[in-house]
């Protein structure tokens, strides 16, 4: 029997087995099945549904304020998935200050890391900084974390993306699953095609110059739960390893990790929703001319002057 009480199976014969078929059990049905219990396909759901459960919270109540997550850094399959989220990207493969890669990642080092993060022994070690060329001249400093710094950044960064995604202006395009460059020019072709002028902006050294106490003070206005907050400071604090010498981080994210890119949404997203309400401000229309209405008026009954003629 497939499930019997509170138990999967009761060990009765399913069907027989002959030398060269098989043979059906009379008065049985037979059927495929498995108990999931314990089984990765089963963790790795329950996973989801939490960060997804999480997420429609969220979602529903834009002021809603998180507890206790801190927990969610327990759970083993959520390193699994972002190992699969990371190993794919050749630029996670590059080693960091230790000849060390993704490739010697094993359900040992979860467990080690899980430990480490139960007792807040945990801590992310200073990443390599290498100069990029940039296409406009010049170069931007990245850096690149170690391979057990970049799992744990990852499930730092689902937890906060499913927390605040949804908090996020639909102006916002940069960093953000299913949006980019592409959905940015469709809205600026849909919305904007009545605009007589435009204001351009742009933030010097964006992820180099963000206040530690400012981006703190953002996160813990929706997150209640001080051992989340000090995993995430102390991934800011890491420095960075330059001319063999390591530099502690005082303000800023370091380009190139993991978390950047949410923590850099999470803290400007103060100014999309600013110069959303100045947009509000500004957007009063005012009372049309007259002489244009009189005009329209004029050119719209001129068109229905030969229908009526005949």
């Amino acid at each position: 029997m497939p499930y019997v009480s509170n138990n999967t199976g009761n060990r009765g014969t399913i069907f027989t087995t002959g030398a060269i078929r098989y043979e059906r059990v009379p008065g049985r049905s037979l059927r495929n099945h498995s108990g999931t219990a314990g089984v990765s396909s089963t963790v790795k759901s329950d996973a989801i549904k939490k960060l997804l459960r999480l997420g429609e919270v969220c979602r529903l109540n834009p002021d809603f304020i998180v507890h206790d997550i801190y927990n969610l850094m327990y759970i083993k399959r959520l390193y699994e998935m972002a190992y699969e989220n990371l190993k794919s990207k050749p630029g996670n493969m590059t080693p960091g200050i230790s000849p060390t890669t993704l490739d010697g990642f094993s359900a040992e080092v979860i467990e080690d890391i899980i430990k480490s993060l139960i007792n807040e022994s945990f801590q992310f070690k200073s990443g390599r900084t290498v100069q990029i060329p940039k296409p406009s001249g010049g170069s931007r400093p990245l850096t690149i974390a170690p391979p057990r710094d970049k799992i744990v950044q990852e499930v730092i960064r689902m937890i906060l993306e499913v927390i605040f995604e949804p908090t996020f202006s639909t102006s916002s395009h940069g960093y953000r699953t299913g949006r980019g460059c592409h959905s940015a020019l469709k809205e600026v072709y849909t919305k904007f095609g009545v605009a007589s002028w435009y204001i351009e902006g742009d933030i010097s050294k964006c992820f180099d110059s963000f206040d530690h106490g400012v981006l703190i003070s953002i996160l813990r206005s929706k997150i209640k739960d001080e051992r989340f907050i000090r995993l995430i400071i102390k991934a800011l604090k890491a420095g960075y390893f330059e001319f063999h010498k390591i530099k502690p981080s005082i303000v800023g994210t370091p380009q190139g990790t993991i978390i950047s890119p949410i923590l850099c949404n999470i803290y400007l997203n103060k100014l999309d929703r600013f110069i959303e309400l100045l947009k509000e401000k500004f957007d009063v229309g005012t009372k049309p001319n007259p002489e244009w209405i009189s005009y329209s008026n004029k050119k719209t009954r001129s068109k229905t002057i030969p229908d009526k003629v005949k």
